[in-house]
């Protein structure tokens, strides 16, 4: 059990809003730049899901991600790959203000 008695994460599906995000931008906003300011935690639910909601799984660390140990970053990679290249064909841009809280699910 992880500290303070919680176990699991808040469920967030930044994947999904960021997703969302783009497409009303690429479809309201064409040829005209915007930008996405993300803020929140890490995304614990669906595509672009970067750690696990169940706080039994370890924290990732550095060594974790150059030996590709973090179970969820091959699929996390592809996903923000693709709304990266989405994103600069619309001409808009993406800003995530993250820190390592997000790794204890403290955001």
């Amino acid at each position: 059990m992880a500290s303070g008695g919680w176990e699991h994460c808040n469920l967030r599906c930044m994947g999904v809003a960021l997703s969302v995000a783009a497409g009303l931008l690429g479809a309201c906003m064409p040829e005209i730049g915007a930008r996405i300011f993300a803020i929140g935690g890490p995304c614990t639910e669906g595509p672009g899901m970067i750690i696990s909601k169940d706080l039994s799984e370890p924290v990732r660390s550095q060594k974790d991600l150059d030996k590709d140990a973090a179970p969820h970053l091959q699929k996390a990679v592809k996903f923000y790959d693709g709304l990266a290249k989405q994103l600069v064909s619309q001409g808009h841009m993406l800003d995530v203000f993250a820190s390592a809280l997000d790794q204890v699910c403290m955001v």
